[in-house]
């Protein structure tokens, strides 16, 4: 019951990890950490507003990650 249960609260993180490596199997290096940083820099532009700042947040930590997928 606890290896359940410890698999779906993982699910989502293995899920986000694996759409980024489907990104960077597709994408290539340079375009994957271009796409992070834009993703990043977008990210910081909606965190301007006060009323964006979830989905802001979000687009940061998955730029992150797709920054960090790209350089190793």
């Amino acid at each position: 019951m606890l290896s359940v249960l410890f698999n779906l609260i993982l699910l989502p993180f293995h899920l986000i990890w694996t759409l980024i490596g489907l990104i960077f199997s597709l994408c290539g290096k340079l375009i994957t950490i271009g796409f992070g940083l834009t993703l990043i820099i977008i990210g910081l532009i909606c965190c301007i507003t006060v009323i964006a700042l979830p989905p802001g947040v979000l687009l940061i930590i998955f730029g992150f990650l797709l920054c960090i997928k790209g350089i190793f």
